[in-house]
């Protein structure tokens, strides 16, 4: 086992490098002032990833250099979308700002669908529920219409077998379907049985930080899985 070596190496290089890095950036903004303008940052970082740094391949929207998948490119999508709509409903005139929201947020939702990464759709489907909870009535009108008219619009526009891979989302797993996404769904469920097994196994101490990945590769019989 390496759970001593490996969770100590794990836990050393977090506190040295990573946590140093947000203890930085957490003190770095002074006021309201310097919180926008780091959102503004992360929004003209991102975005231009999504511009120069990601091509289409077998359908889907993937990634080049810092960012190797698709995975990374949708969750970076998902992250900056609120950024966006927070800047842009600071515009003033109410005419702008509703073109410069749909504008930037169906940038970034046709981006993220483009990668045909699920769990990424999930997630734009939780953050869309957490606006219409916040929003006044007119509002609520306006987002699921906006929803209706984006679905629409994306059912006519991604690729074919982008929208298949989406469709995995609504319908149940075939093993005997020898598909890219079936086999990732299949496979994700498998180390999610996994992970609830490990737990049952050991509740108390678990199997150490970071070490997940080893414990499952060696301690059950197919590394795809239990079955």
């Amino acid at each position: 086992s390496t759970w001593r070596g490996g969770s100590s190496q794990y836990a050393l290089y977090y506190a040295g490098l990573w946590l140093v890095f947000y203890l930085i950036l957490a003190v770095a903004p002074k006021s309201i002032r310097d919180i926008r303008r780091l959102g503004v940052i992360v929004v003209l970082a991102c975005v231009t990833y999504m511009l120069i740094g990601s091509k289409m391949s077998a359908g889907r929207l993937a990634g080049e250099g810092t960012f190797g998948n698709s995975d990374d490119i949708a969750l970076m999508g998902g992250f900056v979308l609120p950024f966006l709509v927070l800047l842009a409903s600071r515009l003033t005139n109410r005419v702008i700002r509703t073109v410069a929201i749909m504008m930037c947020a169906g940038f970034m939702m046709y981006a993220i669908m483009l990668t045909g990464t699920r769990t990424a759709i999930l997630g734009l489907a939780a953050m869309i529920l957490v606006y219409l909870f916040r929003s006044r009535p007119m509002q609520r009108v306006a987002i699921l219409a906006a929803c209706v008219i984006g679905t629409v619009l994306m059912l006519i526009s991604l690729p074919e077998t982008t929208l298949q891979r989406l469709s995995t989302i609504f319908e149940g797993v075939d093993r005997h379907d020898d598909s890219e996404a079936a086999e990732s769904t299949q496979s994700r469920l498998d180390i999610w049985k996994d992970a609830i097994d490990t737990t049952l196994r050991h509740p108390i101490f678990g199997v150490g930080p970071g070490q997940f990945t080893e414990y499952h590769f060696h301690n059950y019989l197919n590394p795809g899985g239990t079955t």
